[in-house]
């Protein structure tokens, strides 16, 4: 089972305005591998959520974190999680209420490709944002 996505090509400002209460976005946010700290390279991605929740004023959104299945269930399971704290604190540092942000680690349950190629893996390790409620 893969999970379905708004046009990855189309850039995030646009999948944030045409996105829907409950429609996964993926983030092009990026970490080194086995690691929870934020890449620079993921600032500008972040930086464009942020605006778009405060120009929208959006009450609440999921963050999610996915990993590959490389690795153990609980190893994979806790970086997940470590990943997403990131993100949330990033944004929370930008100025969004945390009561507008829930987040939750998936590990490895809910791949998007193969686990058994470097590129379906590559896919797989991914930081999603849902809106809860506009």
């Amino acid at each position: 089972m893969f999970v379905k996505f708004l046009d990855e090509n189309a850039d995030l400002s646009d999948k944030l305005e045409a996105a829907n209460e409950g429609e996964n976005i993926r983030l092009k946010v990026f970490f080194d591998s086995n690691k929870s700290n934020l890449l620079d390279k993921s600032v500008e991605e972040l930086d464009k959520l942020c605006d778009f929740m405060k120009k929208y004023n959006v009450k609440l959104v999921q963050i999610s974190g996915h990993t590959d299945s490389q690795g153990s269930d609980v190893y994979n399971q806790s970086l997940s999680e470590r990943r997403v704290i990131s993100v949330r604190d990033y944004l929370t540092n930008k100025g969004i209420s945390k009561n507008k942000l829930k987040y939750i680690g998936y590990g490895e349950v809910l791949p998007v490709a193969t686990n058994k190629t470097p590129e379906g893996r590559q896919l797989n390790r991914r930081v999603e944002f849902k809106i809860l409620k506009k």
